[in-house]
């Protein structure tokens, strides 16, 4: 089974048929495919700016700091100023509050939250 991204554009795999192609990778490996699996799934681009680039960091929606979880559906494409930016504020008040906020983004980040489990970040 496949799920498709909040971009559309990018099919996801479901946590089953994904631990089924990790278990033959090494821990390094595994962990690298993930998380380019996730910046992937947002184009390759900052899912709270929208700039691409290379230097792409993975943020916790909800800070880990204050319960947020090690989920896949709950980590987005990063760029480097956005995360330094959002630090462990909540998202939507920080995101809301910026200048290149996006109602657009802010729901495909809330459909990347509610739309699938995945597999934790090891």
């Amino acid at each position: 089974m496949v799920i498709e991204s909040p971009t559309g554009g990018f099919v996801y795999l479901t946590p089953d048929f994904a631990m089924a192609n990790l278990q033959s990778l090494q821990r390094r490996d595994a962990v690298r495919a993930w998380k380019q699996g996730i910046k992937d799934a947002f184009g390759c681009k900052c899912a709270y700016c929208g700039a691409k680039t290379e230097a792409l960091t993975l943020d916790h929606v909800h800070p880990r700091t204050k319960g947020g979880e090690d989920l896949a559906t709950n980590i987005v494409p990063a760029c480097i100023d956005c995360n330094q930016s959002k630090g462990s504020e909540e998202y939507r008040m920080w995101y809301r509050d910026q200048e290149f906020y996006s109602a657009k983004r802010e729901w495909m980040i809330e459909q990347w939250m509610n739309s699938h489990r995945c597999l934790t970040l090891g």
